[in-house]
């Protein structure tokens, strides 16, 4: 057997658990677009939307709240050279939409 056929085979079999079944996977795309901006003066905007995709969620938040987060973010972003924590979009979207001042 060649080498290079078993590392194949291993790998298909490793992953194809561990992914995802096809009745998960078969689901409509729902895009959904997530930015923090810096609008200088220690403000930023926060935009998460779907509604440009078919969606029905429009939030948009401006202030010092979104400005510390893309602080933070841009922080996290060097500190990780360029990796974003899994939870992150979830911590920016709690921490704009609940604690907005």
């Amino acid at each position: 057997m060649r080498r290079g056929a078993f590392s194949f085979r291993l790998e298909r079999h490793c992953f194809s658990d561990e992914l995802m079944k096809p009745w998960d996977a078969d689901h409509p795309l729902a895009p959904v677009v997530f930015c923090i901006g810096d609008m200088g003066a220690g403000k930023a905007f926060y935009i998460r939307a779907d509604i440009w995709f078919g969606g029905t969620n429009q939030v948009l938040e401006r202030g010092r709240v979104p400005y510390q987060l893309k602080m933070r973010c841009r922080d996290l972003f060097f500190i990780n050279h360029g990796r974003v924590p899994d939870a992150g979009l979830q911590l920016a979207q709690f921490s704009v939409e609940s604690l907005s001042f």
